[in-house]
């Protein structure tokens, strides 16, 4: 029977899941299992038959599970002899490839190799080096012949069906939905998620939902909430905030045991708060020592950004200044310091959040550790959208757009007077910060250049910021969405200050333009960011004149 390049496919198919597992579990490189797999059985053609042993690992005097004998040829003294030994047999894949990390990790040799060094580990290239340098191959070539499997054409097209086809049926996933007592959806809430000896925090999306791909197995899934008035890591209900993953998705509400007010504070009327300051609501006042600046008196309803936008000030300036860290607890009778005119603040970004698909941490052992689950991914974007669909344009003369006039304030530019100034770069910055990301700082699009840090390889990547150089020699800055055409010489864009009014849009480019690719530096984009879609855009073709 003829071994067909589908028969290929199908085999990587089969493995890409419980690679992705293992690479979330352990922090390796998921592309280096496939392309080890592939070379070392022949594309799966030669995998021992009913032992699921992807890596023909033998059963020596460690091995304590199941096993079966083969009659196979070794190399001995330099003479190919015939021997039976026995070979270890898996329920299934994923506990293959579990047992090929455990194999590695038990042995001296790879550790010394660097094989679990910070900058190897999860690197394709850079493992398979140091798998050569600890003896698991005699040949020379080795790592570039991985990265040549790897790099193939069915190797690509067994990776797109994969993906295509995703894991979420074969991984168990949890959809979390957190309330607080008051039964309303928690926003922004933070959540502290640990299964077994990994812990992982991040936020609920505007719903209060949060999906976790949990380890298969791995035990119970506990989660906590943050309770911003308590100051400390509470328990929800539902088994104590215990659930136990399984396939298909499991589906959970959690319920704070008491009220927290999240950003706006409307929906809540008997929230638990400190005593309310004798100051009257919205009064002004400079306390003793701090001659500096006023303050203000939180009113039910307000919130953080419509109480900064009425003393002309970026909101996060005022976060900053009151200690007031995402996502932006604030409770009527909490007196705010305000700063007195523009603020030097006013530039100043959030600390950062944990809004993003991975996040990487380290145990007691400083070893890296991969997320378990997800959490909001490429928040600026949702910002950006949310400002196009306002219909965010230049205006001009006496009533010019507000929006535009708060861009600037985060930057070192401070809040305008006039929406006639180019603003691309503020718009960037504004949609960063607000999203818990540092900015440039700068209103000046080559600022950019050295903000954050680039992408793989320079490549576009969905939401990354890219800088643009038109053949005139100016620039912009602009937000990428996908690709304008399918062959990628186009790249899509959502940004301001470009289109036919210079308003907040979805516009093209030549990708030739383009002199980087950024991102924040603290951001772990996803693989499939760098799979850009064809992407809709409003049909103007950007150019330097349309960007001024």
């Amino acid at each position: 029977m003829t071994y067909t390049t589908e028969d290929k496919i199908a085999f990587v198919k089969s493995l890409y899941c419980p690679a992705r597992q293992v690479a979330a579990e352990t922090g390796c490189s998921w592309e280096l299992i496939l392309a080890q797999a592939a070379q070392e059985t022949g594309w799966g053609e030669k995998v021992l038959p009913g032992t699921n042993n992807i890596f023909n690992i033998k059963a020596d005097a460690r091995w304590n599970g199941e096993s079966k004998v083969f009659h196979v040829w070794e190399i001995v003294n330099g003479k190919k002899v015939w021997v039976d030994d026995p070979f270890r047999v898996y329920p299934g894949v994923l506990d293959s490839l579990r047992d090929r990390h455990r194999f590695l990790a038990g042995n001296p040799r790879y550790a010394r190799a660097g094989l679990f060094d910070p900058g190897v580990k999860g690197d394709l290239v850079k493992e398979a080096e140091a798998l050569k340098r600890a003896g698991y191959a005699t040949d020379e070539e080795y790592a570039k012949r991985l990265q040549e499997v790897y790099n193939g054409r069915t190797m690509q097209r067994a990776i797109a069906a994969a993906k295509a086809d995703g894991c979420k049926g074969s991984l168990p996933t949890i959809d979390l939905r957190v309330l607080d007592a008051a039964r309303v959806p928690m926003a922004n809430a933070k959540l502290k998620v640990t299964q077994g000896t990994r812990t992982i925090e991040f936020t609920t999306d505007a719903d209060g939902r949060a999906q976790i791909q949990a380890a298969d197995p791995g035990g119970a899934v506990v989660a906590r909430v943050w309770s911003e008035h308590e100051r400390q890591w509470v328990a929800v209900s539902a088994g104590n905030g215990t659930v136990e993953p399984a396939i298909p998705m499991t589906m959970v509400t959690l319920i704070a045991p008491t009220i927290t007010v999240t950003t706006s504070t409307d929906l809540h009327e008997n929230s638990k708060m400190p005593p309310a300051q004798n100051t009257p609501p919205g009064a002004s006042t400079t306390p003793a020592g701090e001659a500096k600046h006023g303050t203000y008196s939180v009113r039910k309803g307000d919130t953080l950004s419509r109480i900064a936008k009425a003393h002309s000030v970026s909101y996060v300036a005022l976060a900053q200044l009151n200690g007031i860290a995402s996502p932006y607890y604030i409770y009527p009778g909490q007196l705010i310091k305000i700063p007195p005119g523009k603020s030097d603040l006013a530039s100043s970004a959030a600390k950062p959040g944990s809004k993003v698909d991975v996040i990487r941490s380290l145990n007691e052992e400083d070893h890296p550790h991969t997320e378990l689950m997800s959490g909001k991914h490429t928040p600026w974007m949702e910002i950006a959208e949310g400002e196009f669909r306002a219909g965010v344009r230049r205006r001009g003369g006496k009533h010019p757009d507000q929006h535009i006039l708060e861009y600037f304030a985060a930057t070192s530019t401070g809040r305008q007077k006039t929406d006639s100034l180019a603003y691309c770069a503020a718009f960037a910055n504004w949609c960063l910060t607000r999203a818990g990301y540092k900015g440039s700082n700068s209103a000046m699009a080559v600022s950019f250049a050295n903000w954050g840090r680039a992408t793989r390889g320079n490549k576009p990547a969905y939401g990354a910021v890219a800088l643009v150089r038109f053949p005139t020699g100016a620039h912009h800055v602009t937000f990428v969405t996908g690709k304008a055409r399918a062959d990628g010489s186009r790249i899509a864009t959502l940004g301001g200050n470009q289109g036919h009014a210079h308003e907040v849009s979805h516009s093209s480019l030549p990708a030739a333009w383009v002199v980087q690719y950024r991102l924040p530096s603290d951001y772990l984009e996803m693989d499939e960011d760098y799979q850009l879609k064809i992407a809709a855009v409003d049909g103007a073709e950007m150019t330097a004149a349309s960007t001024r």
